[in-house]
């Protein structure tokens, strides 16, 4: 797996940037909003495609346990996803997140993490801690690190997705930095006690409450990060 370089990607960002219509971005926007809240005119709603706007430079194509293991590869393979979009003209919003995988929350309780054969090019996932004894454990333990686990590769990403718009503002102004895969209580609940978590709904009630009540507390979501003059 080869790193991306400083080179590699700020050609491609700028790249990007170049090809970014904003008043397209706009009215694709407004589209959108106008659907969400209830205001879209047509039976079906169409938002406005783009003009088809291939890139200038060869963008690498980067395998998800590259992304995984390097952070700017994570931020160039989800802005590549942008670049695929206006090239197609496609008519979804640009966005990029924090692409992890559905192991974010429960590797900050300990659960190992499962990478997938670089062939697969397949998110990892997480293995189940598979006990109802270390699950107590993790009730004593209480609220776990929210920079531990695949938590520090998550905010290191975001930080660095903050330093590109900082970088690059009209990537800022058009692509949105979107929340990272961290699921719900039930489906993380599940995913680090192991499937005999459905006994204990029945058999172990109150464990089963206080170790989602722990994860109501496990990740508070971080604000937007400034740029250095900010």
């Amino acid at each position: 797996m080869t790193e991306v370089s400083s080179r590699t990607l700020n050609a491609c960002l700028k790249d990007l940037a170049e090809r970014i219509d904003e008043d397209a971005e706009q009215a694709n926007l407004a589209a959108w909003l106008a659907f969400l809240d209830d205001r879209c005119a047509d039976d079906v709603f169409e938002p406005p495609p783009r003009v088809p706007a291939p890139p200038k430079v060869a963008w690498p194509a980067i395998a998800i346990n590259t992304a995984y293991d390097d952070c700017d590869a994570m931020v160039l393979s989800q802005f590549a996803t942008c670049s695929a979009l206006l090239a197609d003209g496609g008519s979804r919003r640009l966005c990029v997140r924090c692409n992890y995988g559905t192991g974010i929350l429960p590797s900050l309780f300990g659960c190992e993490m499962f990478l997938m054969p670089p062939e697969t090019n397949t998110l990892p996932t997480a293995r189940p801690l598979g006990s109802k004894d270390k699950v107590a454990a993790l009730l004593d333990a209480g609220v776990p690190d929210i920079r531990g686990g695949l938590g520090r590769k998550v905010f290191a990403a975001a930080e660095r997705f903050g330093e590109v718009f900082c970088a690059y503002p009209k990537l800022a102004r058009n692509i949105v930095l979107y929340h990272p895969d961290t699921q719900g209580p039930i489906d993380i609940a599940e995913v680090v006690w192991g499937s005999d978590i459905f006994y204990a709904f029945y058999e172990d009630a109150p464990l089963l409450r206080d170790l989602l009540d722990l994860h109501r507390f496990a990740f508070i979501g971080k604000g937007g990060i400034p740029c250095d003059d900010e």
